[in-house]
């Protein structure tokens, strides 16, 4: 009984933790380039919660509502070969020759007081993804994401990953106190 309460802390700090842990190689370069709408330049290197060894395809998604892209939404890319559609205002698919280091300028309606969110996909062939959540509030705050990508076909809403947590923190103690009862 005694050994089960080191194993529950550790399972404990590592689920707080892991979420935590990520880091982003998403980078933004310099200052917001001003106008009408504002321009970021951005390199992406595929190193997010995992490392992809090349990859071919960007998408990015608006998630804030009456938020959008200026089009084309991404350009000016080195190396070249690569281009863009702005398929709707808040969705842009990017894509060109395989490499591990992208650099790019990302194009926004309206001007920097405003704050918005979107999720960024590099994709490695069609089944290898690194992801970002990407923040803008007056500076830039990016965080990579564990997906599988699937979940972007239907623009599903993410699961919000404190309360999914706590679910799980909380059933994970209902199955100990059940075991406790039951060896008693």
């Amino acid at each position: 009984m005694e050994k089960i309460y080191p194993r529950i802390l550790l399972v404990l700090a590592l689920v707080f933790y892991l979420p935590c842990a990520a880091s982003a190689s998403l980078v933004a370069i310099g200052d917001p380039v001003l106008g009408n709408s504002w321009t970021q330049r951005f390199y992406e290197d595929g190193h997010g919660d995992h490392v992809l060894s090349g990859f071919d395809k960007l998408e990015v998604f608006m998630l804030s509502d009456g938020d959008a892209f200026e089009a084309p939404g991404m350009n000016n890319f080195d190396p070249s070969g690569w281009a863009s559609s702005l398929l709707t205002p808040q969705y842009i698919l990017a894509s060109g020759p395989i490499t591990n280091l992208l650099y790019f300028n990302m194009l926004f309606v309206g001007d920097t007081s405003n704050t918005f969110n979107f999720d960024f996909l590099a994709w490695e062939g069609t089944s290898d993804v690194v992801g970002y959540h990407v923040a803008w509030v007056g500076s830039w705050q990016i965080s990579a994401f564990r997906t599988d990508g699937s979940e972007y076909a239907s623009r599903r809403a993410a699961v919000p990953i404190p309360a999914a947590v706590w679910l799980f923190g909380s059933g994970l103690l209902g199955l100990v106190g059940i075991r406790r009862r039951l060896q008693s």
